[in-house]
């Protein structure tokens, strides 16, 4: 989940449970400025993650 400011990733499901490397590989994706889609991966579609001002 993301905020104005910061992200929230917490465990990936939402719950108190969670594998590491998901949870880790959820973060990752996000530090990226640009996500390709990649069905594959379970990314649908492509974002631009950076706010161009």
């Amino acid at each position: 989940m993301s905020g104005g400011d910061h992200i929230h990733s917490g465990t990936v499901v939402g719950k108190l449970e969670g594998e590491r490397e998901m949870t880790l590989g959820f973060v990752d994706l996000l530090r990226d400025d640009f996500i390709e889609k990649d069905r594959a991966r379970g990314i649908f579609f492509s974002a631009n993650l950076v706010r161009n001002e």
